[in-house]
């Protein structure tokens, strides 16, 4: 028998070992235990040092694997339901319409790019992605003031929570409450318009938050700026006003 042969069948044994010391309470002889039992089979298919990562001690002959195999026999109906059903679960997440997580995550690059260009220009950083700052840390870098960036910085932070959410659930959900910020950035910058999912919502929201993410030139800067300090995007900002 080849050594990977050896080592492949080594590692079931532990396999079905370690399922076997998880149930050291059942007895399966009459008069016997659970831990008994295991000895003798460990007797009777002559196993030494089965933890070595050294040359096996001895190889299961064809009578030791069926005296292994009988030794299952009571639970093997349960191992094979167990299985079964890991099987169908995997399947069933695998299977799943996982479309909103590209969604999302284009969404998150796109912002993010341009929240790199608006810290370097702000900052005059040259070397940004030496710093290997989070893109939460990078929001933080957002002024609290009445500058554009200031205004959509909420909803950008929005839209990193929903994006850590995906990037830690198999099959996860945009709940409305998770943007809040953004949809009150969608009221000013894109009113009259409804959206049927959340994911519909952030997605507008990313040429929004791009836009204000721009340097724009002084002139037109001016004129938002005013129009921030005016109280007419009040409701949108939050408690910096």
């Amino acid at each position: 028998m080849r050594q990977h042969q050896v080592n492949a069948r080594k590692g079931w044994i532990k396999l079905w070992l370690n399922y076997w010391n998880r149930h050291d309470s059942i007895a399966y002889r009459p008069g016997g235990n659970g831990r008994q039992y295991k000895d003798e089979f460990f007797r009777d298919c002559r196993i030494i040092n089965m933890s070595s990562t050294d040359q096996p001690s001895a190889i299961l002959s064809p009578d030791a694997q069926k005296t292994f195999l009988d030794l299952f026999a009571p639970i093997m109906d349960e191992l094979t339901k167990e299985a079964q059903a890991e099987v169908d679960r995997f399947n069933a997440i695998f299977s799943a319409d996982h479309n909103a997580i590209g969604r999302v995550l284009k969404v998150h690059l796109v912002i993010e790019q341009y929240l790199n260009e608006h810290i370097i220009a702000e900052y005059k950083i040259e070397n940004l992605a030496e710093l290997r700052l989070s893109f939460s840390q990078k929001t933080k870098l957002l002024k609290d003031d009445l500058s554009p960036a200031a205004w959509v910085k909420g909803a950008i932070q929005n839209v990193n929570s929903v994006r850590n959410k995906f990037s830690h659930t198999l099959t996860p959900k945009i709940e409305w409450g998770e943007i809040n910020n953004v949809t009150e950035v969608l009221k000013i910058a894109r009113n009259g318009v409804s959206y049927v999912e959340p994911i519909d919502a952030m997605e507008a929201f990313a040429p929004v938050a791009c836009a204000f993410l721009i340097e724009a030139p002084s002139s037109r800067r001016t004129q938002l700026e005013q129009l921030l300090k005016s109280g007419r995007m009040k409701f949108a900002v939050g408690e910096i006003f």
